[in-house]
């Protein structure tokens, strides 16, 4: 922490988690095997759900991935397209405001995958 401030991987994680939860025809995010038995322990504080991000190979850019459960009804590649345009949002917004990228290129430097893993 810097400041008080959880680092900037810190807040990409929970913009990116916060920003793909609140996308209509998402059932949940989903755990990978590794987050399941991490879970087991049930540590407070742990990292959410269903979402990874690591900073990509160009300076300032950043890789996430998002795995989830679309709601039943609801077209996996609709789900799919707006929780991208919504995490590359939000991520995009928390560089901003970390100063991580440069005026204007933020969401030019955020690439995210969503891998639709159930329906619900």
């Amino acid at each position: 922490m810097v400041n008080g401030e959880p680092p900037v991987a810190e807040r990409v994680l929970r913009a990116a988690s916060a920003a793909a939860r609140e996308v209509s025809g998402v059932a949940y995010l989903r755990p990978g095997l590794a987050e399941v038995l991490r879970g087991a322990g049930g540590r407070v504080g742990r990292r959410p759900a269903g979402v990874r991000v690591r900073p990509g190979r160009a300076a300032g850019s950043w890789e996430v991935h998002i795995e989830l459960a679309a709601e039943r009804g609801h077209r996996a590649v609709e789900v799919t397209r707006a929780v991208r345009a919504a995490v590359t949002g939000a991520v995009a917004e928390v560089l901003g405001a970390a100063g991580a990228a440069p005026e204007g290129s933020w969401a030019a430097r955020v690439a995210v995958r969503v891998t639709v893993t159930d329906v619900s």
